[in-house]
């Protein structure tokens, strides 16, 4: 084995939609150091091939027995978002409401919310519901002591449904009966009320029924079950990790208290922000929940990769116009999602593929911050025009900070251009985006890899995760 001097070493690994990372970190006095760092393509077909290749070059273990002893003294820590997330149908009552707060536990878990379902489960509800096939369902409606009828019967409709899956019950506790009396123990996983009083978040309980649904779920096949035996540790979602970091950044450093950061990955792109209260401004009528705190979105049908055709889709003419503005053709876009389709990993060479992956980087980081913001709207009433503003207010973000392969290697600050400047909407309408961030690179991509041992010495993961990303 390999020697680094004096210090706790922790090795923490990434398993992306892409490339495996890894990296080897050094605690000592306080302070965190990175010893090492390596990488290689996601071997999707069976991710122990990547994993341990990744691993065994960091600490220059020879066979799984060497990998088995080294990691009893040494900690190693791993991630995955391999799987493209856990598919996560959430089902609740009103959508402003308990479906919103569903939502909210699912992404801050590392979940992709993949259908949203309100009211009472309809014969055709179902019908789409089994089609999705999730991997898990988010159970929610009413407040403690609200509406327990609809959730009852809802539970009822999943019990007797073809789905056979795990449904994580986070609603009115009163329901609870009814609910286990229609759901088998063996699928039934109970957490507190997501919103236990109108307008008040609690996830964090459902936000880890979630992951503990993960770590099921993720671990069955592929080779993520080797893995977990082999190093003795669970996989976390790797948007959890990020999440957590975003967390513990905003907390311990007041600087850093009202941040961003967009995690574009080949599948995916990850929207995190941490907003402390929000202003208030004369006029201006607040709905919805109280949006302070950190928050994470994912949109997976865009990414610069796997989910290149996806993206350039859902962007519309917006697409088109970028792409006349950055002199691109038809045909290199059309070269280049092929290309990423059947070789996600390939590193674009060719001048052309880098212009239709900055069309992508703009689209993909664009398109998630919007998704991510809130509203703001003008509103008649019998008193006037009052504004109305709903959803999370990213106006007064004071830093942006780009992870992910790509952004993590780009210094062009035109890449984050749309993040803050929306589409045009009607008059008295507009997108609560970023007005004047300072702008930053991850450069050595660490993001996820600080993410799975920030509970180690959160004040040291802290210091360094400030001390490598790079102002552009």
């Amino acid at each position: 084995m390999r020697s680094y001097g004096q210090g706790k070493m922790m090795v923490s690994v990434d398993i992306g939609s892409t490339y495996t990372k890894g990296a080897v970190f050094r605690l000592d006095g306080g302070h965190m150091a990175l010893v090492r760092r390596s990488e290689t393509p996601t071997t999707q077909d069976d991710l122990w091939r990547g994993f341990s290749e990744v691993l065994g070059g960091l600490i220059e273990a020879g066979s799984d027995k060497d990998l088995r002893e080294i990691s009893r003294n040494m900690p190693v820590r791993f991630s995955s978002s391999a799987k493209g997330g856990l598919r996560v149908v959430a089902v609740g009552l009103v959508p402003e409401l308990t479906v919103e707060a569903a939502r909210v536990a699912a992404f801050s878990a590392g979940g992709k919310v993949v259908g949203v379902f309100t009211h009472r489960l309809s014969r055709q509800d179902m019908k789409r519901l089994e089609a999705l096939n999730p991997d898990v369902v988010l159970l929610t409606g009413g407040t403690d002591g609200g509406n327990e009828r609809i959730v009852a019967m809802n539970a009822e409709s999943l019990g007797a449904s073809a789905y056979r899956g795990p449904v994580v019950f986070a609603g009115n506790l009163k329901a609870l009966d009814a609910v286990a009396g229609a759901i088998p123990p063996g699928r039934l996983v109970v957490a507190a009320n997501v919103m236990p009083d109108i307008g008040r978040l609690e996830v964090d309980e459902a936000r880890e029924a979630i992951r503990r649904v993960f770590v099921k779920e993720i671990v069955k096949g592929k080779g993520l079950d080797k893995i977990a035996k082999v190093v003795d540790s669970e996989p976390q979602p790797t948007p959890l990790g990020v999440f957590k970091l975003t967390q513990v950044i905003a907390e311990r450093q007041s600087e850093w208290r009202s941040m961003a950061i967009v995690d574009l990955g080949g599948a995916t792109t990850d929207f995190y922000s941490a907003v402390p209260a929000s202003r208030e401004e004369p006029g201006d009528v607040v709905r919805g929940f109280d949006e302070r705190g950190v928050k994470r979105t994912v949109e997976g049908d865009l990414g610069l990769r796997v989910s290149a055709a996806t993206a350039l889709e859902a962007m519309g003419a917006r697409k088109e116009r970028e792409a006349v503005s950055l002199g691109i053709k038809a045909a290199d876009v059309e070269a280049y999602v092929c290309r990423s389709a059947e070789e996600p990993s390939f590193l674009s060479a060719h001048d052309n593929h880098a212009l239709v992956e900055l069309l992508l980087a703009k689209l993909c980081i664009g398109g998630a911050a919007e998704r991510h913001a809130g509203r703001r709207r003008g509103v008649w009433t019998s008193s006037g025009k009052v504004m109305t503003r709903r959803g999370r207010d990213l106006r007064h973000v004071t830093r942006l900070i780009g992870t992910g392969g790509y952004l993590a290697r780009s210094s062009d600050r035109q890449v984050y251009a749309l993040a803050c400047d929306g589409p045009h909407l009607a008059e008295d309408e507009g997108i609560l985006l970023p007005e004047s961030p300072d702008l930053y690179r991850d450069a050595d991509h660490l993001f996820p890899l600080l993410g799975n041992v920030v509970a180690e010495s959160p004040e040291a993961v802290v210091e360094m995760a400030v001390s490598v990303i790079k102002q552009l």
